[in-house]
């Protein structure tokens, strides 16, 4: 993670904080599709919002704490409630961790 931090904060000047700058650009750009898809309001905006939790997840994880991205998952499912738009809006519900894998991340 040290050298990961390290090449982003040396930007374009190097190839490796080139690639890491790319690398985040096409996770947002991802993200930023599947968002317009949804019709969220600001894709762009939910994509950096959404980026930002995934890497809080990744350094959680780094620092031992396994559970990070279940942690998140309350956060995500509001930061998508705050985005949409329309009288369509519905609520995710988060169902806590599955062990058995057999329940659905979220339902409408």
């Amino acid at each position: 993670m040290l050298v990961y931090q390290g090449d982003v904060r040396d930007g374009h000047s190097g190839g490796t904080g080139t690639a890491c700058i790319d690398h985040l650009e096409n996770i947002r750009a991802i993200v930023r599709g599947r968002a317009e898809l949804a019709g969220l309001d600001d894709p762009a905006g939910f994509s950096y919002a959404w980026n930002i939790l995934m890497k809080g997840c990744i350094v959680g994880a780094a620092e031992g704490d396994i559970d990070a991205a279940q942690r998140a998952k309350r956060f995500g499912a509001w930061l998508l409630d705050e985005r949409r738009v329309g009288p369509e809006q519905v609520r995710i519900d988060v169902y806590p961790p599955d062990p058995g894998g057999t329940q659905p991340p979220c339902k409408p």
